[in-house]
This record gives structure tokens, C-alpha cells and sequence, in this order.
């Protein structure tokens, strides 16, 4: 089953790095939704890659 992760960023910058991260793990980019004006990424996984993503996003700082 998949799901969608979302975490907000305080940068541009910060959101750049993440999805840097997420393709270098191997997620396709068009499984990744970024809106800058929001300061939102939504990642969309399948359920055994949670944990992993969540580190990912972590990494980064994200304010929620």
C-alpha cells in the first residue's frame, strides 16, 4: 500500500537539499511534490519505505 509523507521547510534552500536526498535514495521525482509558495514536500512511498523517508525529512529540519 503507499501513502503520502508531507513535512514543511523554513527555505527554499532546506526544500532543494531534501529532495536532493530523496532522489540520491531512489525515489523518482515524480513521486515527489514540492510547493515552494507553501514551503511543503509530499513524498508519495509505499508503506515498508517510511521509515527510511522519514529520516530523510528529518534530516532536514522540518518545522512540521
Amino acid at each position: 500500500m503507499s501513502k503520502t509523507l508531507v513535512s514543511s521547510y523554513e527555505s527554499v534552500d532546506a526544500i532543494k537539499n531534501v529532495v536532493d536526498d530523496l532522489i540520491n535514495h531512489g525515489i523518482d521525482r515524480e513521486h515527489i511534490y514540492v510547493d515552494e509558495e507553501s514551503m511543503v514536500v509530499k513524498v508519495m512511498i509505499l508503506d515498508q519505505m517510511e521509515s527510511g523517508i522519514n529520516d530523510i525529512l528529518k534530516r532536514h529540519h522540518p518545522v512540521a
